[in-house]
């Protein structure tokens, strides 16, 4: 992504959950609560490079996106 990442979830628990996006070396860029299927994360004015995405909810395993 050049900043913008559509995130698509399976359900959300009732009452949302917490998204957390993190750079590789572990530092939290960005937390965002969360209610509904579909979601956009801004990641404009960060470095290029790999985060991961994790969540509160059960079943829900990290996830990478590539910022360019």
């Amino acid at each position: 992504t050049t900043g913008k990442a559509k995130l698509v979830f399976n359900q959300i628990p009732q009452g949302g959950a917490t998204l957390t996006v993190n750079d590789f070396t572990g530092k939290t860029i960005l937390t965002q609560f969360i209610h509904n299927k579909e979601e956009w994360i801004d990641l404009k004015g960060n470095s290029p490079g790999v985060y991961l995405i994790k969540t509160d909810m059960r079943n829900f395993k990290v996830q990478k996106v590539i910022l360019k």
